[in-house]
């Protein structure tokens, strides 16, 4: 299907915006009226500029607060209105959003909503323009799409048809299932954002926090599938209110973005086969993701051919995870973009510390191993620095035998980083240690961790002088396969600082 994205997704002016979303891929933009009136190139220029760059200018939005008003404030409405169907005639677009009206003040008389918008509708008409309807999640009266849908059908005018949000249905956990039973071409366009799902924040107050679809808690799927059950063969369009979208580079989040739209496409043909219906040749059709190793993502890494001979001395091991550190604006998209790539299906949060700050993010889960995406808004932390430059910072594999596979690659690699005596003395208490055992475990520089009855040995071995480290496991029997130990990561981020430093 066509792809679209709204500029207020994107940082920058609209000419950086425009570049952004083609070089990502969009076939299209909605343009944000906030975004054409701080631009100083003209209305042809901007027209042109899409044209050069094969971008299509698909809905000027919004106009606001329009229905469901006295006629004094009609006439004033449409007066505005007039204005703005001036300005999408000269930049070529047929199509004009219009949120419902969310002031206090506004009337609830459903047939006077309806008159209103028909009128609008008919002045459009005369120039060739559609008008599509949207219901905000906080309008005052008119804040369902089936409010929507109903003043569209009550106002009967070709040229008026509904706007479907993702984002307005599902925050309200609305009943979105009756929406297969619109007709396709009465839907003139349909947007897509995923949310944080806070039951207790009205909508308006989680706006901001809005996310890529599949990045939050929202059921993009399902309604995705139900609202193309229709017919509807528009543009999917991203129109996604994000603080830190709107810091991040505008090309990284563009790629996330196209991202996104790409996973919900072969999500939703994998719900279609599952109810033994054929993939749709509207969407994307599913393919095999690659697999993930290592070297896949980190071959250009100034600390691969170190790495590599490392790995080769130590003969036999597995690949567990890889770790990059990403600036805090860029976390979600270069999780949407891996996401994509390597068909990763599962996240969990990332929460560690460090002696300057605090070190989140989250580990994407493949079929072969794990990518953990670690960021920081603490500046003087080794992820904070190391995220400036987008570098990849730790490789994890297991070995069957920790002691040997360091003894492999002896005089051959940097020692590993040295953990303070108080850290063992610790160990010895916390966990009822041998005084043999704890000596093991600080002759071979080890980190130490416990569950259930099964052990975690690891050690941290620089690579390279930037900060690299090659994280060395050794799980024993009844220790989880998938976690790294986050408890010790204070201690190790203040070894691998003093390492540094010397």
């Amino acid at each position: 299907m066509r792809h679209s994205i709204a500029t207020m997704v994107l940082s920058g002016s609209l000419p950086e915006k425009m570049t952004a979303a083609a070089e990502a891929g969009f076939d299209a933009i909605e343009l944000f009226e906030n975004d054409l009136i701080q631009c100083d190139l003209s209305l042809t220029e901007i027209r042109e500029r899409a044209l050069q760059l094969n971008l299509k200018l698909d809905i000027y939005q919004p106009l606001r607060d329009f229905e469901g008003v006295s006629s004094a404030q009609l006439a004033r409405n449409l007066d505005r209105a007039e204005h703005k169907f001036d300005v999408m005639q000269e930049l070529g677009i047929d199509l004009l959003g219009v949120c419902s009206n969310a002031q206090a003040d506004a009337l609830g008389d459903r047939q006077l909503i309806a008159d209103q918008l028909a009128e609008l509708a008919q002045r459009a008409a005369r120039r060739q323009l559609r008008i599509g309807f949207e219901s905000l999640s906080w309008g005052t009266h008119c804040n369902r799409w089936s409010h929507a849908w109903e003043a569209v059908q009550r106002a009967d005018q070709q040229n008026l048809g509904l706007i479907l949000d993702s984002y307005h249905t599902l925050a309200l956990r609305d009943d979105y299932s009756a929406i297969r039973e619109i007709p396709g071409e009465r839907i003139f366009y349909f947007q897509l954002s995923d949310a944080p799902f806070e039951v207790g924040s009205p909508p308006l107050y989680t706006r901001p926090l809005r996310t890529l679809p599949g990045l939050g808690q929202l059921d993009m799927v399902g309604f995705t599938d139900t609202v193309l059950q229709t017919g509807y063969r528009g543009p999917l369009s991203l129109e996604i209110f994000s603080d830190e979208y709107r810091g991040a580079p505008a090309g990284t989040t563009a790629r996330g973005a196209k991202a996104s739209l790409l996973w919900l496409e072969e999500r939703v043909q994998e719900r279609r086969l599952g109810r033994a219906e054929p993939s749709s040749p509207f969407l994307k059709a599913l393919a095999p993701s690659p697999q993930l190793s290592p070297f896949s993502l980190m071959s250009e890494s100034p600390e691969a051919y170190e790495l590599q001979h490392l790995l080769n001395l130590i003969g036999t091991w597995s690949a567990e995870s890889i770790t990059q550190a990403v600036p805090a604006s860029e976390l979600e998209t270069f999780s949407t973009v891996y996401r994509e790539c390597f068909g990763t299906r599962r996240q969990t949060p990332i929460l560690k510390h460090d002696p300057q700050g605090v070190i989140r993010g989250r580990t994407l889960f493949t079929d072969a191993c794990a990518i953990e995406l670690e960021t920081s808004i603490h500046h003087s932390t080794l992820v904070a620095s190391a995220s400036k430059s987008r570098r990849f910072t730790r490789l994890t594999i297991a070995v069957p035998n920790l002691d040997k596979a360091l003894m492999a690659i002896d005089g051959h690699s940097q020692p590993p980083l040295v953990l303070s005596a108080h850290y063992y003395n610790d160990l010895r208490a916390r966990f009822a240690l041998s005084e043999e055992k704890t000596n093991g475990l600080r002759k071979l520089n080890a980190a130490y961790d416990r569950q259930g009855d099964g052990e975690l040995l690891q050690t941290f071995v620089p690579v390279g002088t930037d900060g690299f480290c090659l994280h060395v496991v050794e799980r024993r029997p009844g220790y989880p396969s998938q976690s790294w130990d986050m408890a010790n990561a204070y201690v190790v981020n203040a070894a691998l600082k003093a390492r540094l430093s010397i």
